[in-house]
């Protein structure tokens, strides 16, 4: 079908529809099996490589539909740092965003600096490491104290380093929250 290479691999029924392909074009392409759902309100190409555990940040990050990138929490399970998987992802977007869709947490800020610190892993938009410790650190509150300091010490950890305190030090630099995290990355530094 070529209404199907006008798609990406994974979509919503609105970005499909923008496109021109219809809903009885979807619901066809599915019942033949070109399609597959991969969420509530989303579609993946039946061809498009599975992504596994991360579909679910694919699936949210097209559910909001605006710029957006996978944050805090839902990053350090990116990242291998959680102690636990959050039950919701967190995805950073702007201010002006707002999403009441289950399973969604929105990070809302007025500058998100899209600039800085923003990998693209395939369909996604995700935080690096060192902005990922910065924000949870200035964020502490809403992530957690324990759950900010367990992946601090991992990504840390003398033995087996995943990062220095120096980027992370320049990372928040870069954000402008230097001044909101040194106190906390002391014992970090003169370790």
């Amino acid at each position: 079908m070529k209404e199907l290479e006008k798609l990406p691999d994974f979509f919503t029924p609105k970005e499909a529809s923008t496109r021109g392909v219809t809903p009885y074009m979807l619901s066809k392409m599915l019942s033949e099996g070109l399609l597959e759902k991969a969420d509530r309100g989303v579609y993946k190409k039946s061809e498009a490589v599975d992504l596994g555990e991360w579909t679910g940040f694919v699936a949210a990050s097209k559910k909001v539909g605006h710029q957006n990138a996978i944050c805090l929490l839902s990053a350090l399970v990116y990242h291998k740092l959680a102690e636990a998987v959050p039950t919701t992802v967190w995805l950073l977007v702007d201010f002006n965003v707002r999403s009441t869709k289950e399973g969604i947490t929105v990070f809302r800020r007025r500058d998100p600096h899209w600039n800085i610190g923003i990998l693209k892993d395939g369909p996604i938009l995700v935080t690096d490491l060192e902005r990922t410790l910065v924000e949870c650190l200035v964020f502490k509150d809403k992530v957690g104290y324990n759950e900010t300091f367990y992946a601090l010490k991992k990504a840390l950890n003398r033995n087996n380093p995943m990062t220095r305190a120096s980027l992370v030090l320049d990372r928040a630099k870069a954000l402008g929250a230097e001044h909101l995290i040194q106190k906390s990355m002391e014992p970090f530094i003169y370790e």
